[in-house]
């Protein structure tokens, strides 16, 4: 059902959350595709005729942004990119970063394949790299993690990327000063992102092998308001 559903369209988080991706990882493709738009007021006569003018120098396969997106995705991009700067340092970086490419494994019977952000070479093996915009960099970061499974994330690209010995977040604060951490998961947290690997590559596996795949329970359960909702005065 989720391959199948209809497109969604794309919410401002998200946006930004790819424009960054791409300033960050590919400046290059970035500065290619992505145009500034001016600052105009399309109410006016003036306005609309500054707005005509770029939209027709606009090239098939380029995307228009405001003012406002582009220097909030600038100054966010480009804390990223030191972030990676000092990991590369630290790890030992011994030649240019893979970036954006798609890797395949076999894992417990199952075809599994990812597309980290960044493969960082070392004199011990790769690192993989995942930058992360976040609203506070600091220990709040950790219960990110939790709730968008990052740990799960972790695990599974640790498992596809061949010779993988490190995963790295680069967290970057999408509000001024647009500070950024670099963070290791500990080993307990990779081993329960590890489980959960586990658990959904056997569930992937059985669905495909009986070509079913269970939502909710079918049988008749008890269900329990919350707690706070009993004993309420009208």
């Amino acid at each position: 059902a989720w391959l199948n559903r209809p497109e969604e369209e794309e919410t401002p988080a998200l946006r930004i959350g790819r424009l960054v991706h791409l300033a960050s990882l590919q400046p290059a493709v970035f500065d290619a595709t992505i145009k500034v738009a001016p600052k105009c007021d399309k109410r006016t006569k003036e306005g609309k005729e500054i707005w005509a003018t770029f939209q027709t120098m606009l090239q098939p396969g380029q995307e228009a942004i405001s003012e406002q997106e582009g220097e909030l995705v600038t100054n966010v991009s480009l804390a990223a990119r030191d972030g990676i700067e000092f990991l590369r340092t630290a790890v030992g970086a011994t030649g240019p970063a893979i970036v954006e490419t798609a890797y395949t494994s076999i894992y417990n019977g199952a075809t599994i394949k990812g597309r980290p952000d960044m493969v960082i070479p070392t004199a011990e093996g790769n690192v993989v790299v995942d930058v992360k915009t976040c609203g506070d960099a600091g220990k709040p970061f950790a219960k990110d993690c939790a709730n968008f499974m990052y740990h799960l994330q972790a695990a599974f690209y640790m498992t596809i990327v061949p010779n993988c010995t490190g995963f790295y977040f680069v967290a970057v604060e999408k509000e001024a000063p647009y500070a950024f951490a670099i963070y290791r998961l500990d080993e307990a947290s990779l081993a329960e992102g590890q489980r959960l690997m586990e658990s959904a590559v056997e569930l992937y596996k059985q669905c495909n092998l009986f070509r079913t795949y269970p939502g909710y329970p079918t049988t008749p359960q008890t269900l329990s308001i919350p707690r706070w909702a009993i004993g309420q005065v009208e």
